[in-house]
């Protein structure tokens, strides 16, 4: 994984994100580790925004804008050169879901992807 800071440790993340000790804090016994922040609940987030709207409102805007980068379907376009391709780009995208799904993807004669 790339990273841009100089730590992919989550509290130092934390630290950095939120300098004031007590938001820090505060949110890490919100979300105690990147897989409890992976699965964050609507209620979490609200009750950080509940406890200070100045100070988290950005941060749980953010939470939510990697939230929406993660499960938005990529344009899937061009040519398909085989179903493995094809497979290889569905885990990726998928990766992490809580829930199975279903989708159909529509192809032409020449495994152009047409439609999804």
């Amino acid at each position: 994984m790339r990273t841009y800071l100089s730590t992919n440790n989550f509290e130092e993340l934390v630290q950095m994100m939120l300098p004031d000790r007590r938001l820090a804090q505060r949110f890490i016994a919100t979300f105690g580790s990147f897989q409890e922040l992976h699965h964050a609940q609507r209620e979490q987030m609200q009750s950080l925004i509940d406890y200070d709207p100045v100070n988290f409102r950005s941060v749980i805007a953010a939470i939510q804008i990697g939230q929406q980068a993660l499960t938005r379907p990529q344009p899937m376009t061009g040519q398909l050169n085989s179903s493995y391709e094809l497979g290889q780009q569905l885990i990726h995208e998928l990766a992490g879901e809580d829930q199975e799904q279903v989708m159909i993807i529509g192809v032409d004669v020449h495994s152009v992807v047409i439609d999804r």
